[in-house]
């Protein structure tokens, strides 16, 4: 069995006139909700070993917070981590594309931290009609909200019609 973590960036500053969005930064409550996710995961036991992340400021910091707790916590257990610049602005098409191309088959749980609304549509995607989940995503997908996805499936291989949304963990829910 395979894990997809698809994580939405971290509450970032707000963009003011003279920024770029690309270059938005966490702010101090998405660093704490970064490193509660992250926490939240370890002690589940979800440990990913392949990052994929879109290289926005935003998302690389929230990448870099999950992979600091996973070695913090599991020094032996490996994990790469690897930019994919077309997460920044692509679609839920794009973030499995990217996944099929991007995540090596080695790889037993791999964590994707992008943007909404594909993040989101994602999600949605994978639901497979659960009403749970759709009510739970249909209230809007959280910065630092993560969706469990597992798969039998190699990632080379990876759909919405051999995989399916198994658990939503969002910020301040227990």
């Amino acid at each position: 069995m395979r894990t997809i973590l698809f994580l939405r960036h971290a509450q970032a500053v707000l963009p003011d006139s003279s920024g770029k969005d690309f270059d938005r930064r966490l702010n101090a409550a998405g660093e704490t909700d970064a490193e509660n996710q992250a926490k939240r995961l370890i002690n589940a036991g979800i440990l990913p070993d392949f990052i994929l992340c879109s290289p926005a400021s935003r998302t690389r910091q929230t990448a870099d917070i999950f992979k600091t707790a996973l070695a913090n916590a599991h020094p032996a257990h490996p994990v790469t981590l690897q930019e994919a610049p077309s997460l920044y602005r692509a679609n839920a098409a794009g973030y499995i594309q990217e996944i099929r191309s991007q995540v090596p088959n080695t790889s037993r749980c791999a964590l994707i931290v992008g943007h909404n609304p594909s993040i989101e549509d994602c999600a949605l995607l994978f639901a497979r009609s659960s009403h749970q989940f759709e009510q739970r995503i249909g209230y809007g997908f959280p910065t630092a909200g993560l969706a469990e996805i597992k798969t039998q499936a190699d990632f080379s291989a990876f759909s919405p019609e051999n995989a399916q949304l198994t658990a939503l963990y969002l910020p301040h829910e227990d």
